[in-house]
């Protein structure tokens, strides 16, 4: 079975706990993280090598890859 692939909106404080325990998860690769803030996005995507980031919220809806999306306002 392939892992879902899933995406993270906001990697603010609660949002970078999502992607720490989201990239741990055999049954599921954290494929995508979006942030509109640039620096916080850097430092997700360190948690999560091999994650695509952008920081348009357009992206992760036009995704036709991605099976899940989490949503972290702050």
């Amino acid at each position: 079975m392939n892992p879902v692939q899933l995406a993270q909106v906001g990697t603010g404080d609660w949002g970078a706990n999502l992607v720490r325990n989201f990239a741990s998860l055999p049954e599921g690769k954290l494929a995508l993280l979006c942030d509109t803030d640039s620096q916080r996005l850097a430092r997700a995507a360190k948690m999560a090598p091999g994650a695509r980031t952008t920081t348009d919220p357009e992206d992760v809806a036009k995704d036709a890859s991605i099976e899940a999306v989490a949503i972290a306002a702050s």
